[in-house]
């Protein structure tokens, strides 16, 4: 992800687990009754009293209940702002949030948190606090919102993943020593709103130490177990296209067989789609493939982190998302979003994106984008207008042999996926830009525009989304169209990359003598060629 969710013994937790999960959606009841009612079955037509409720909706398709948060973006939120934030999640039918990270440490000492740390934790000499946990807490205790506390976050996880396992094992410890503090801070004021713990640190497939994978796991579930056994940890994995999905099936076996997760653990896996780890297309092989890896674990709750963002930190299309659901719908238990407090809630992003979701909440509908492209593939001769014409690109800011020397994009090559390529031309920007390519003239008969983006490691991100355009005089562009690329199936895999090709073919042919590529894209791409076709027959 650029830049990256029960009091008793065993018998009560697994009846208040299920209870939870019958809550999240993810399954279609057996009949047409609502899950709830105050209407009266023995009538033969039903009449609600004025103090009764009016029936829940059957809802026999996927939502989500749950909503990670990251506490910076929320560090100026006052209790109102809390009080109209959780409202507009229960709107959403959002019943839990999983607070991402309630502290930060390096090796072993907090160099930050969320709550009061007592004199008996290290901390390093810049240590800071701010206290936004109980504020949370009390609110949702308000609103029946159950709560998910993250522990620490190791902020050398990335540079130390199991290489280090000293620095492991005082990570863990000193996870298991805030989920002490926290426990003994909250769980008897608000018992049933803190509800669980979330595992910060982000594992991934492909981790490549199962074992130790494991061990580090058990240092805090054992003392979690300690602590208090009967609530569950929750941890939320990553996806990579590169390790295929039985290569992922087996290493996460691996890792719950020598695991101590206890009956009521939640493995709940980003889909990975709004990073771009993973394709749309994709994405059922590795749910199936999780699927049969947490069946090997009894009593492991597997649910589904679909991402509602896009590689360019904004908020998802609706229709990816729904589709991310409805894929994992045959999978999982529940679902939970990373992270619709951030990026689908209206106090932070367009009311609009809420609305189009809460609507679909509560109906199931929702609004697909038409499409303006040819559904027939052409099969004919056709022309590369393109090939060996001036254009203005992307800069590459790195600086580095992947330099664009001003032909790479028109020279007619269309580069396998292959990292060590230096004719791909790369580009680095936050932001995206555009490609502009002068015809040299006013154009007719403009039938196909592609551009070929590949993408897979060492960091290089995927194109999120091409929008075409085309002009007679670069000032006044018609727009002709968008190619996303959660749509696409890779045209060619070289082992760990993958080439994309963002081909749009408009119902009318088009003219114009200059072809604008708006490229979204977040950190640092490579394109192998812009294409403008016109097709001879």
């Amino acid at each position: 992800m650029k830049k990256s969710v029960i009091i008793c013994f065993v018998l009560c937790l697994s009846l208040a687990l299920s209870g939870f999960l019958t809550a999240c959606g993810s399954k279609k009841p057996d009949s047409g009754e609502s899950e709830n009612t105050s209407i009266s079955q023995s009538q033969g037509e039903s009449e609600v009293s004025e103090n009764s409720s009016p029936p829940e909706i059957n809802r026999g398709w996927p939502f989500v209940t749950g909503s990670f948060i990251q506490l910076w973006a929320f560090s100026s939120y006052t209790e109102n702002k809390w009080q109209k934030h959780f409202d507009y999640l229960k709107e959403a039918g959002i019943d839990t949030v999983i607070i991402q990270a309630t502290c930060s440490s390096v090796g072993g000492k907090a160099t930050s948190s969320y709550f009061p740390l007592s004199g008996e934790i290290p901390k390093t000499q810049g240590y800071t606090q701010q206290n936004l946990i109980e504020p949370i807490l009390k609110v949702c205790a308000e609103k029946g919102i159950k709560v998910f506390l993250g522990l620490n976050n190791p902020e050398e996880w990335f540079s130390k993943v199991f290489t280090v396992w000293d620095w492991c094992v005082s990570e863990g410890a000193f996870g298991v020593s805030a989920a002490r503090e926290l426990y003994g801070l909250y769980k008897e004021k608000y018992p049933d709103t803190l509800y669980g713990w979330y595992f910060v640190p982000e594992y991934y497939n492909g981790i490549g130490t199962p074992d130790k994978a494991a061990d580090f796991l058990n240092i805090y579930l054992d003392g979690l177990t300690a602590i208090n056994p009967s609530m569950p940890l929750m941890l939320s994995p990553f996806l990579r296209s590169f390790v295929s999905p039985e290569e992922t099936r087996d290493e996460w076996a691996q890792i719950f067989s020598a695991s101590r997760f206890r009956p009521g653990d939640i493995f709940c896996c980003q889909d990975s789609v709004g990073g771009g780890g993973i394709i749309l297309n994709h994405l059922d092989g590795y749910f199936k493939a999780l699927k049969e890896a947490v069946d090997t674990k009894p009593g492991l709750a597997f649910w589904a982190n679909n991402e509602d963002f896009t590689s360019t930190a904004k908020p998802a299309p609706l229709d990816r998302f729904v589709k991310q659901m409805e894929i994992a719908s045959e999978y999982v238990e529940g679902f939970v979003t990373f992270a619709y407090s951030h990026y689908y809630s209206p106090d932070k992003v367009n009311p609009a994106i809420h609305a189009a979701y809460v609507n679909y909440y509560n109906t199931g509908e929702y609004e697909k984008p038409a499409s303006s492209q040819r559904q027939d593939e052409y099969t004919g001769a056709k022309t590369l207008l393109s090939l060996g014409r001036d254009y203005t690109g992307l800069p590459n800011t790195r600086g580095d042999g992947f330099d664009d020397n001003g032909t790479k994009l028109t020279d007619g090559v269309i580069l396998s996926p292959d990292g060590n390529d230096a004719r791909y031309a790369g580009t680095s920007s936050d932001k995206g830009g555009d490609i502009i390519i002068d015809l040299g003239v006013e154009t007719q008969n403009i039938c196909e525009f592609s551009l070929f983006n590949t993408y897979g490691s060492w960091g290089i991100n995927p194109v999120e989304s091409v929008t075409y355009y085309v002009s007679d005089d670069k000032k006044s562009w018609t727009k002709i169209g968008t190619v996303e690329s959660y749509d696409l199936e890779p045209v060619e895999v070289l082992g760990s990359w993958l080439l994309l090709d963002f081909k749009f073919v408009p119902l009318n042919p088009v003219s114009g003598r200059y072809v604008k590529f708006e490229v979204a894209n977040t950190g640092f791409i490579w394109i192998s060629e812009a294409c403008v076709y016109s097709y001879d027959e």
